[in-house]
């Protein structure tokens, strides 16, 4: 059954307040996407919504639906936890950030 307009619900996380940048480069057709996402948002929602909330709900939103992922990632945080320490498997400089939204540069 398909849903009419009034039905529609964009899904949105609200995002901490503790922020970090990141510049990435997207193909031009996601940047779009992710542009037209925003626009949809605001009529569905009747609500603003800043570009950054957009790709960090959607990040998130991937993130936690991927299962294989998050074993993964809940295994290294139980094996760093009995080890002391939360560095990443494979690389001793790279740090897992827990709870963090990560500012995207989408130019």
């Amino acid at each position: 059954m398909k849903k009419t307009d009034d039905e529609l619900k964009a899904r949105y996380l609200v995002p901490s307040n503790k922020q970090t940048k990141l510049s990435i480069q997207i193909p031009t057709r996601t940047a779009n996407l992710i542009t037209e996402y925003q626009a949809f948002y605001k009529e569905v929602s009747k609500e603003e919504v800043t570009i950054d909330a957009v790709v960090s709900a959607m990040l998130s939103s991937a993130l936690t639906l991927d299962k294989s992922f998050g074993k993964w990632r809940k295994n290294l945080l139980e094996k760093n936890a009995n080890s002391g320490t939360e560095k990443a498997a494979g690389n001793n400089t790279s740090q897992i950030k827990r709870e963090e939204e990560v500012k995207l540069d989408i130019s």
